[in-house]
């Protein structure tokens, strides 16, 4: 790794104006070390459970444990969605699809009471329902995945997925998105229907107890219990890149873009489950894409990537890239130095990549997107960059096989 001052030194011979390293040193600090739930563990081993490792806290009452996951609450959806559809089915259990999409209706008394109470939203006129134009063609599966299951909603038509973002992760707020969005991850999604059916189970089995008070002491500091993940898909070309400019037919594009988005914010649930952090940050969309490009190509490519983020024509910049989406309120000479900083890490990552082979099984996934991500940004750009990655490759595969 890229010692402090080796890192400014760099930034320098990059041509970093002095004003632009503390903000590029403090962009690329590396958020992802000696975290992860895995570490010093095989990764085959971590893989025997296919669910995603949380650890149930040792004060849980055993009236709780059957229903600690939410997997198994969203099994039951999509077996019911078999029967009445999967709109119809999540609207009856998320509170957010009881509402429509409005401006300041996350402000309304009713809804507060709705999402932040559990009451019930059969008398509250606000709860008109969300709007969309092709509910049917809605479609909910569980995924198996390098963090193992995770629910996915797949929204075909571009109109609804944003009515869907807008309802899961905006609280039902009109808010702008970026055409060049085409899935989300949501962490920490509260689910009343979970809540509720640890209400049932605690007045079944404890009655002469107060759940008023178990809810407040023990249910509300223990996320896990009611909080779930979600990734929400649209089935649009990946980054708003035209199939032509990836030299693929429309339906080829369409079905690698799926794909590369379910990879891709399944790496963002790796980091949360491994790392505790995911952040609106090039690194974690490199490590995001990293995993969707080699989803699909089971190798990185640099070439696709760089589109992706608008750098296809570096060190021409088109706008509309996603590039423009992690990099807030920042000068042009701080854009210019980390776009370099970005394409040289591409690179890096593409020689890297074919060192050491394609991707054929999950174990080997993971092991890259741990050295990734246990990488910053401003190492995996310089000069050491190949060699950094291969010798925590082959550390990790070193602990893998003990």
């Amino acid at each position: 790794m890229l010692s402090k001052s080796e890192k400014i030194e760099y930034l320098k011979q990059l041509g970093t104006p002095e004003e632009s390293i503390s903000k590029i040193l403090a962009y690329c600090k590396n958020q992802f070390i000696s975290q992860s739930v895995y570490a010093g563990v095989s990764a085959e081993k971590e893989l025997k459970n296919k669910s995603v490792r949380v650890q149930v806290p040792s004060q849980t009452p055993e009236y709780l444990h059957a229903n600690f996951s939410s997997i198994s609450t969203w099994e039951s959806y999509v077996e019911e969605s078999k029967v009445n559809g999967v709109f119809s089915t999540l609207q009856k259990y998320l509170i957010s699809f009881q509402f429509p999409v409005a401006s300041g209706i996350s402000k309304t008394e009713n809804y507060r009471k709705a999402t932040l109470a559990g009451k019930s939203t059969t008398v509250f006129p606000e709860a008109s329902g969300l709007v969309l134009q092709e509910p049917e063609h809605i479609r909910l599966e569980i995924h198996n995945g390098v963090a193992g299951k995770v629910p996915v909603l797949i929204v075909p038509n571009t109109e609804d997925f944003k009515q869907v973002v807008r309802a899961l992760a905006h609280k039902n707020e009109p808010v702008a998105l970026p055409d060049s969005m085409g899935a989300v991850f949501i962490k920490g999604l509260n689910n009343w229907d979970r809540i509720h059916q640890l209400k049932h189970e605690f007045l079944t089995k404890n009655n002469a107890l107060d759940w008023s008070t178990a809810f407040k002491n023990t249910i509300i500091p223990q996320k896990e219990l009611y909080q779930d993940q979600l990734i929400v898909l649209s089935k649009k070309p990946y980054s708003n890149v035209p199939s032509e400019d990836m030299e693929l037919s429309e339906q080829e594009w369409l079905d690698s873009s799926l794909k590369i988005r379910l990879y891709h914010e399944c790496a963002h649930q790796f980091t949360v489950v491994n790392y505790n952090h995911i952040a609106k940050n090039l690194h974690d969309e490199l490590i995001a894409d990293y995993a969707g490009i080699t989803g699909v190509l089971k190798n990185f490519n640099a070439t696709w990537f760089l589109k992706f983020m608008g750098l296809e024509n570096y060190p021409v910049y088109r706008e509309g890239g996603r590039f423009e989406n992690y990099m807030d309120d920042e000068d042009n000479a701080t854009f210019k130095i980390v776009q370099i900083i970005l394409k040289k890490t591409a690179g890096n990552l593409e020689v890297f990549d074919k060192k050491i082979g394609k991707i054929d099984n999950i174990s080997e996934q993971i092991k890259r997107l741990k050295c990734i991500c246990e990488t910053d940004l401003l190492t995996l750009s310089s000069d050491i960059g190949v060699l950094a990655l291969i010798e925590k490759y082959n550390r990790e595969t070193n602990v893998t096989e003990a």
